[in-house]
């Protein structure tokens, strides 16, 4: 009797722990799409440029500090002896390293790119394109299913002809679109 009581009071703990696990393992996949969704939101809806490169430095860090926490949790989840084929396993140890890889960029290109802006008058629809095609990476990161992934894509190559074109007086960019659309037609 005592042995069937441990065995059940273990499997609750281990039912415990692994919710808890997918939730954090849940959250932190998501969240740096929702980090930059919300900055591509808030830059729309800010009253100033200045307000909106807070929002997009913000959103950059707490969205790579949410990738790199992803990544030590997969690396502790992947040592301890637990049978963990019941977790969400979108992101293996390549799509960890590149959402990491991609929020690390956006973050140094969103620094830099604040301080070569600055005299810009359109920074804010800069600041929502940026946004949104680092949140749109991240969604097509961690998607699983073909049709999101082709809809993610377009939108992805819809949101990089707007910022290709964002000096609409600059004839090779111009032809940069042309071609990017000829070769994802042919893709």
């Amino acid at each position: 009797l005592p042995e069937a009581r441990n065995t059940k009071n273990s499997a609750v703990i281990h039912r415990v722990l692994m919710t808890a696990l997918e939730f954090l393992i849940l959250l932190c996949i998501y969240a740096p799409c929702f980090f930059m969704a919300g900055s591509a939101l808030a830059a729309y809806f800010s009253s100033s440029a200045n307000l909106a490169w807070t929002f997009l430095n913000t959103s950059s860090i707490l969205a790579l500090t949410a990738t790199a926490v992803f990544w030590i949790v997969k690396i502790c989840i992947d040592q301890l002896p637990l049978d963990t084929s019941a977790l969400d396993s979108r992101w293996d140890a390549l799509g960890t390293w590149m959402a990491l890889l991609v929020q690390l960029l956006s973050t140094i290109i969103g620094s830099f790119s604040a301080k070569h802006l600055e005299e810009e008058a359109h920074q804010k629809y800069y600041i929502v394109l940026f946004s949104s095609i680092i949140a749109a990476v991240h969604g097509l990161l961690i998607t699983n299913h073909w049709l999101i992934f082709v809809t993610v894509w377009s939108f992805i190559n819809w949101l990089l002809k707007k910022m290709l074109c964002f000096y609409a007086n600059r004839p090779f960019a111009l032809l940069a679109t042309y071609k990017k659309k000829f070769t994802d037609h042919l893709a």
